[in-house]
């Protein structure tokens, strides 16, 4: 959901920090400095990119509206659940956000899918356990460097 910020990586550079002052003075999301800043946010160009690759419809609708799902043209329980996904994620310290946390989660998308606070906080639960048990497997890898040396 999230491809076009790899993208817009390679060619924000010198309006990075522009954008970061946005969202920390302004408590902005990094879309809308994106939007400012860009006039286009990673969403859209990613969606751009997804559709140049000839990605199903619904993918392409995913990346597209996941931080704004109430605007999509159509209501699709797919763009709630990528939306809430990852707004949770980012604001328990997944991904890489670079926004100070202003991360918000869509009412209309919790209403939606009918999920409960109760049933998001359990979700965060078993991820972030599910994390520290990925991340306890490969600490013991050995490094390429290691190997090599």
């Amino acid at each position: 959901h999230d491809i076009g910020k790899i993208v817009m990586s390679e060619f924000v550079g010198e309006n990075f920090d522009q954008i970061q002052k946005i969202v920390s003075d302004r408590k902005a999301t990094f879309e809308e400095a994106e939007q400012e800043v860009l006039g286009v946010d990673h969403s859209e160009i990613g969606a751009i990119i997804a559709d140049h690759w000839h990605f199903p419809s619904r993918i392409i609708d995913c990346i597209r509206w996941h931080h704004n799902p109430d605007i999509a043209p159509e209501i699709d329980p797919a763009i709630d659940i990528v939306h809430i996904a990852d707004s949770v994620c980012m604001m328990e310290g997944f991904g890489l956000g670079r926004d100070d946390m202003q991360y918000r989660l869509n009412e209309n998308s919790i209403n939606r899918l009918n999920i409960s606070e109760t049933t998001i906080e359990l979700a965060v639960g078993q991820t972030i356990m599910m994390m520290e048990q990925m991340e306890n497997m490969f600490k013991d890898i050995p490094t390429a460097e290691a190997v090599r040396s």
